[in-house]
């Protein structure tokens, strides 16, 4: 009884907790009852439905009805006693109505892509398989004992045996639900853990640009016949400048997402963008440089077979009083280094704009070896973006930082930087600060060792 009030306590509540009714993935089913009663029917049918992810060419419509059969079978194999039919009554019944007041107020696609949804129906169904599970024990007849009396012995019912077993198994395999959820949840939080190291010790009047920051991952591992296994840890209720500031500091953040950086793993995932908390429009781009007064620093997410990587790509600065080192194009360098430590480079270049760039402008990054082999590059356009997708105030210097890792044995010498077309491949003419041009049309830098 005490759990029976406080599930309709929870159920009237959440009617009116502020959650988003729109749709978190495609549904496919045109938001029809019958598809609402598929999904329902799977959660009632668990775990016979768990088996899904081992029958992957099986049609989920056959197997949770299948397994609906099934469930339905024991239910009413337990109910042929009478003790056992309020209790089942109890369980089914709770498991209805939480149903129903899940599927009646909210679109199909947004029922498919939160079980988080069920848990509250899924009271009901440990009342209803802990009664279906039934005596564990019962009395046997085994020949006559002292004084001629009947001797009776308890053994395992068989039946309630299976049933029990299969109770652990609902245990253990939810256990390991939540145990990768957590793990999605770590991992979902990398791109703060980034954040945080970075902006450790920058001003607080710097802004935090996430390109592609995601809010929420879904491994497919197929547990469910139908849907997914989707629970929203980091949905649109909560907002990206909310979540940085509570984990990194009070700095001003500005979500986006560049389609063009988006891979196509074998995760689903939800993307924050500027317009999530704002209340505007789709994120315009180009992405401002100087939307943060003390300039800001880049952060890009991107999505890998494997899992998440964060890569911190540079900022934007104000600076213009720093002469050129040397000008390519559109391009003039201002500032630049490059230290080897633990088998990697680390190569920090800082660009001013003195023209229009065209959207297949890039980069060179090329590490020599002192003999002149080529042991690594990194190429790509300033922070990984396209250039018509950044726009530099006019004195701005874009600090770009890129990572290279030594793909062949040697000592990095010196590293090769210029600009080019990616599509034609033709080199920017470049000249050093006093004008004189540079061969090959690139700068050379020397390689430093990191300090000990």
């Amino acid at each position: 009884m005490i759990f029976l009030l406080l599930g309709v306590v929870y159920a009237v509540g959440y009617q009116f907790l502020p959650i988003s009714a729109a749709p978190q993935g495609a549904d496919g089913g045109g938001g029809s009852l019958w598809l609402r009663l598929l999904y329902l029917l799977q959660a009632a049918a668990y775990p016979f439905t768990w088996l899904a992810h081992l029958l992957p060419d099986v049609p989920a419509q056959p197997l949770i009805l299948g397994s609906t059969a099934v469930t339905l079978f024991l239910t009413l194999w337990a109910a042929r006693r009478r003790q056992n039919w309020l209790p089942l009554l109890l369980g089914w019944g709770w498991w209805g109505l939480a149903s129903a007041l899940i599927a009646i107020p909210l679109p199909t696609g947004y029922l498919l892509r939160g079980p988080r949804l069920l848990y509250l129906g899924s009271v009901g169904l440990a009342l209803a398989w802990g009664t279906i599970g039934g005596r564990g024990k019962c009395k046997v007849r085994r020949g006559k004992g002292e004084g001629g009396s009947a001797k009776w012995v308890s053994v395992l019912n068989p039946q309630s045996l299976t049933l029990n077993l299969l109770l652990a198994f609902i245990l253990l395999t939810n256990w390991q639900f939540v145990r990768g959820k957590l793990g999605d949840y770590a991992e979902l939080t990398g791109p703060v853990t980034a954040v945080q190291a970075v902006m450790a010790e920058r001003p607080s009047s710097e802004g935090v640009i996430l390109v592609n920051l995601p809010q929420w991952l879904s491994p497919p591992r197929n547990t469910y016949a139908l849907g997914g296994e989707f629970v929203a840890m980091l949905g649109n209720y909560l907002f990206a400048d909310e979540l940085i500031r509570e984990n990194a500091g009070p700095y001003p953040v500005y979500p986006v997402v560049v389609p063009d950086l988006l891979d196509d793993p074998a995760y689903h995932y939800g993307l924050h963008n500027e317009s999530s908390f704002r209340g505007g429009a789709a994120a315009a781009l180009p992405i401002p440089g100087d939307w943060a007064d003390g300039g800001s620093q880049l952060f890009i997410i991107r999505y890998r077979g494997t899992g998440l990587q964060t890569v911190h790509a540079g900022g934007f600065q104000p600076d213009g009083t720093r002469l050129g080192l040397a000008a390519f194009g559109p391009y003039e360098l201002t500032a630049a280094n490059a230290v080897w430590c633990n088998d990697r480079v680390q190569a920090k270049l800082d660009w001013r704009l003195t023209g229009p760039a065209a959207p297949t402008t890039s980069l060179f990054v090329q590490l020599l070896a002192e003999d002149g082999r080529l042991i690594a590059q990194a190429d790509g356009p300033p922070l990984g973006l396209r250039p018509d997708l950044t726009a530099v105030p006019p004195g701005w210097v874009i600090n770009d930082q890129r990572t290279l890792e030594l793909a062949k044995p040697g000592a990095p010498h010196q590293l090769l930087v210029g600009v080019y077309d990616f599509v034609s491949g033709a080199r920017a003419t470049a000249v050093d600060g006093r004008g004189n041009p540079l061969p090959d049309n690139a700068l050379r830098l020397p390689v430093t060792s990191c300090p000990r």
